[in-house]
């Protein structure tokens, strides 16, 4: 007896690919690190509009936990 499992390799649909851009957004930050621009699809990935985000930092946005990695990060 003979048991077994297939299943048809298909490459990746276009779709996927677009849909990944839309889980992205652009940012333009000051040297102290303000936003001063971003796109409008942060609206879907964080849940804020552009003109809530401009002009601030975005250590407002992340746990306090998380701040000191991303500093470390930033300085590498």
């Amino acid at each position: 007896i003979l048991t077994g499992c297939a299943r048809i390799i298909r490459p990746p649909k276009i779709a996927s690919r677009i849909d990944a851009n839309t889980l992205e957004y652009k940012t333009r930050h000051l040297i102290d690190g303000r936003i001063i621009d971003c796109d409008q699809r942060i609206g879907i990935v964080a849940g804020y509009m552009t003109d809530e985000v401009r002009n601030l930092s975005p250590f407002t946005f992340m746990h306090n936990d998380d701040v000191r990695w991303v500093i470390v990060a930033l300085r590498q």
